[in-house]
């Protein structure tokens, strides 16, 4: 835990853990390609790619996402920042 200064010590910040690499793919695309979640396109770079926490209330939301937006094949995918590996693929 890092200690807040402005409330004169006492008060405690919590970290998360931000650890999930944002992928997505449409029915038209062939792969999944690292995405910019709040632009709402595909990223060239890594850089610029939404890295979240990898929480159920996050894979919750992208799930709602998808779920909305069936008509154009929506789907998403974390994948750890360490190894790549894929750890939630919405439905």
């Amino acid at each position: 835990m890092i200690t807040d200064p402005l409330s004169g010590g006492g008060g405690y910040i919590r970290s998360i853990k931000m650890d999930c690499i944002t992928y997505l793919k449409t029915k038209d695309m062939k792969s999944f390609k690292a995405c910019d979640i709040n632009a709402g396109t595909v990223v060239g770079n890594l850089i610029y790619a939404t890295i979240i926490a990898c929480s159920e209330e996050n894979k919750m939301k992208m799930q709602r996402i998808v779920d909305n937006n069936k008509s154009i094949g929506l789907k998403f995918q974390l994948r750890s920042l360490d190894k790549k590996k894929v750890v939630f693929e919405t439905v």
